[in-house]
């Protein structure tokens, strides 16, 4: 977004909504996502790039 003017106009947010959309998107998986057995419940701030 510029920073002199954040607004948008109705047709360039469809042409940007059209372009998001136009993009596939990766399969999600949500038992890649969810704690391990032991870990249900606890709060798991892990970091991936450690």
């Amino acid at each position: 977004m510029p920073l002199d003017d954040p607004y948008l106009s109705k047709q360039e947010a469809l042409d940007i909504a059209a372009f998001v959309n136009s993009h596939s998107w990766p399969k999600f998986v949500l038992k890649e996502h969810l704690p391990k057995a032991g870990r249900v419940g606890e709060y798991n701030a892990e970091r991936s790039d450690r």
